[in-house]
Formats: C-alpha cells, structure tokens, sequence
C-alpha cells in the first residue's frame, strides 16, 4: 500500500477503518487521524490515533511562550 500523502512511498502504518497509508515520514510530521470525531472501533489499537494524542498532551504539558513559571 502506498502513503497517502506520498503516493511515490510505501506506507508504514495502514489506517484501518480508512484503509489509507503512512509513510514514516508523514509519521515523523505529525500524521493527523483522518475521521477523528466519528466512531472508530480500531481507535484503542490505532497508532496513528496514539501518535496523535501524545502531541496534543505534550503541548499541554509546556508552558506558553512568556509564561510565569514562578521561577
């Protein structure tokens, strides 16, 4: 299966609900579920899915630029 984003690429990971491709770089760059807000009974095994939520949690987790750290 080739990358969606890429179609010159072979994906690394397959969306299963979508039957869509990523390649390792679309991964590295922050690939984004393609139908986030609907039902997906993949979505507790799904990679890109996870990959996704660690980087909305890692923003939340740092301060905004300029911020008070009480420092």
């Amino acid at each position: 299966m080739q990358c969606r984003h890429h179609p010159d690429r072979e994906a690394r990971v397959v969306c299963q609900k979508m039957v869509t491709g990523y390649c390792q770089e679309c991964l590295e760059n922050g690939a984004e579920c393609a139908d986030p807000t609907n039902y997906c009974k993949f979505r507790s095994q799904c990679i890109i899915h996870q990959l996704s939520k660690d980087r909305r949690m890692e923003g939340r987790d740092r301060p905004a630029a300029g911020a008070f750290t009480g420092a």
